[in-house]
């Protein structure tokens, strides 16, 4: 449908009536869309054999190795922008199903790249490209995790890229306080480790104690340990702060995601 209708078939489009904005809201549609006029007959065929059988996945994944379509950056860009525009709670969907499909690899140089980065995910290539972190290591944490849900990106000196995202929590609650279980990220360090369960205690002067009681302070602790701790067994790491001397320990995925943190 992307490849047959193109941008008519986008939100305020003329054949958006038939289109729809639930398929035209897709990556699928939209890598169609980008791949019309240069389909050859096998891509035809293969295509339509995938739409035939009902794989909106499968349709995405053959037209995306047309991926010679992708190296106009300057038309990727300018249509992005108008899908982006169209359906922005899409934007993330969009780029993550993008970089999954190889089509992000594909962009012809650094620049158009990061500009993707910054259409899909509201400007996380201007905040987090920096200090070795470059725009494919935000792909590589797109593919592998949320980068919607992305809080810090850092680089190890071997090329390792490790974040921290949101997180969730699976079984603890705040009142009556009940100790988390199973989740992960931000939301499960604040609740488990910088939350004072004491009658009266401020906030944050949890285990990381009353000098980290703001939460940007643990965040930046929590970067520094990612980013300089030592690996000590299987996916944990530990951190020695300079001034404190005390350790901070990290569970990280051997994806680079940042499972949990806290103070020995």
């Amino acid at each position: 449908m992307g490849g047959v209708f193109g941008e008519t078939g986008i939100r305020d489009g003329s054949m958006n009536w038939f289109v729809g904005d639930e398929a035209a809201s897709t990556a699928s549609y939209f890598i169609g869309w980008m791949a019309s006029g240069v389909v050859i007959a096998g891509d035809v065929r293969d295509t339509v054999e995938t739409i035939y059988q009902w794989d909106a996945l499968g349709t995405g994944l053959n037209i995306a190795a047309l991926l010679p379509v992708f190296g106009d950056g300057e038309k990727v860009v300018k249509n992005s922008a108008k899908h982006v525009l169209k359906y922005p709670e899409k934007g993330a969907e969009l780029g993550k199903n993008m970089a999954k499909y190889g089509a992000l690899d594909a962009m012809p140089n650094e620049g158009v790249k990061v500009t993707l980065i910054n259409l899909y995910w509201k400007d996380a290539g201007t905040q987090f490209i920096k200090e070795g972190v470059v725009v494919d290591d935000l792909i590589y944490v797109a593919k592998k995790g949320s980068l919607e849900k992305t809080l810090q990106v850092v680089k190890w000196s071997d090329g390792l890229v490790v974040w921290l995202e949101e997180g969730r929590l699976v079984s603890g609650k705040v009142d009556p306080w009940v100790k988390d279980v199973g989740g992960s990220g931000w939301e499960h360090i604040r609740h488990n480790h910088c939350i004072d369960t004491k009658p009266g205690g401020s906030d944050y002067e949890g285990k990381f104690g009353p000098e980290y009681a703001d939460e940007n302070k643990v965040r930046e602790l929590i970067s520094n340990g990612a980013k300089y701790g030592q690996k000590v067994d299987t996916d944990i790491y530990h951190y020695v702060e300079p001034q404190s001397g005390k350790t901070l320990e990290l569970i990280i995925g051997n994806n680079g995601y940042i499972v949990t943190a806290y103070p020995v």
